[in-house]
């Protein structure tokens, strides 16, 4: 346990932080789970509209520093990379 009054309140800062950043990984897990349900069942139009919002909640969790800035770039590859390939597959039939 802390002792000092310095190590106390960095100790409550630290539990409230992880808490939100649990908060924030969640959100992003959750709507990146949506995105591939979407491609799966084939819904291009959701999966296009759901997107752009993946893009700002991972530009903002890197930029917080709740991940890493190259393991966001990472994601927003390969989900655009995934969207692309749908979009590929249904224009050649």
């Amino acid at each position: 346990m802390a002792h000092t009054l310095n190590a106390l309140k960095r100790l409550r800062q630290s539990t409230k932080r992880k808490l939100q950043n649990k908060i924030r990984k969640s959100q992003i897990k959750n709507r990146v789970k949506l995105y591939h349900k979407y491609l799966k069942d084939k819904d291009l139009a959701k999966a296009v509209e759901l997107l752009p919002i993946i893009h700002t909640l991972l530009d903002k969790a890197g930029k917080k520093n709740i991940f890493h800035q190259n393991k966001v770039a990472r994601i927003k590859s390969s989900l655009q990379v995934s969207l692309n390939s749908l979009k590929k597959d249904s224009t050649a039939k």
